[in-house]
């Protein structure tokens, strides 16, 4: 019998070990891809945590790690929301040539639902013309095809210019015209302070007269039998007063008059006025006289 050669068994020996190595490659591979999804799913990473579970799910791992790395598959399944989003035009119109990203990567507007993680993301679109639309939109988990309408902004209408600073200037006054004033004029102000003088007067004549027509009434006094001798001062000073009155009314009624129309930018403000009193029986006549 001849021996056997060494070489044969050599050979034998190295595909048992390599398919001894394989395997533990394999096992490891699997579990390492099972742990590494249930920490992807905890953190809510479900898109990562099922590629980690298909990878465990294959028929070369395990089976009591494939059976695990399956069941988990279908339950993170359930949990991945989804959002359809659409762009409409101010009026509500949908456009379809717009570009889409969700959080920076590109995604389509017409087709399925788009899947994404759970939590908040940033959506943003732009159209053909440039104008541009983002919102924010936070899904929670198994959340599917929640829709989100990006409207456009209104197109803003630029305000129309204003004129030049000289274009809005006033016209100067042409040479001989007198420019509006809005000023009380001098001689209202010289009214209105005759007016106060007046009515002081009056204030005084009445004091005396009653002090004077009070004093015939005392145990010296003459009243109720007093002659007109004796009551004319007192007259005297009502008559006064009486004058005074009217000259305060009157030139007072003649400074506002004056002073609303100076407001009223009338020629008359700006002529000359003369104003004159002239009493008579029970007080006085006022006149005032504006220069054509």
């Amino acid at each position: 019998m001849k021996p056997i050669g060494l070489a044969p068994i050599a050979l034998l020996m190295a595909v048992c070990w390599a398919s001894s190595s394989h395997a533990v490659e394999t096992k490891d591979a699997c579990i390492a891809a099972s742990t590494d999804g249930q920490t992807l799913r905890v953190e809510r990473r479900l898109l990562e945590a099922r590629r980690k579970m298909l990878e465990c799910a294959q028929p070369s791992c395990p089976e009591i790690v494939k059976a695990f790395c399956s069941r988990w598959l279908v339950e993170i399944e359930d949990q991945i929301p989804s959002l359809v989003v659409r762009v409409v035009d101010p009026s509500g119109a949908e456009l379809s040539d717009a570009q889409l990203t969700i959080d920076g990567y590109a995604a389509k507007l017409a087709g399925p639902p788009v899947q994404v993680d759970p939590g908040t993301h940033e959506l943003y679109a732009e159209t053909s013309t440039g104008t541009r639309v983002s919102s924010e939109v936070s899904l929670e988990p198994g959340e599917r095809a929640k829709l989100v309408v990006l409207r456009l902004p209104q197109p803003v209408v630029p305000a129309p210019a204003l004129a030049p600073a000289a274009a809005r200037a006033p016209a100067p006054p042409t040479p001989g015209e007198r420019p509006p004033s809005h000023r009380v004029p001098t001689g209202a102000w010289i009214l209105g302070g005759t007016a106060v003088v007046a009515f002081g007067t009056t204030a005084y004549f009445i004091y005396d007269a009653y002090r004077k027509l009070d004093a015939l009434k005392g145990p010296a006094g003459c009243a109720p039998t007093c002659s007109d001798a004796q009551t004319a001062p007192g007259r005297a000073e009502v008559v006064a007063a009486d004058v005074a009155t009217g000259i305060g009314i009157a030139t007072l009624g003649s400074a506002v008059a004056w002073a609303l129309l100076a407001q009223l930018d009338s020629p008359v403000a700006t002529r000359a006025a003369h104003f004159a009193v002239s009493p008579i029986a029970g007080g006085a006549f006022a006149t005032l006289r504006v220069d054509r």
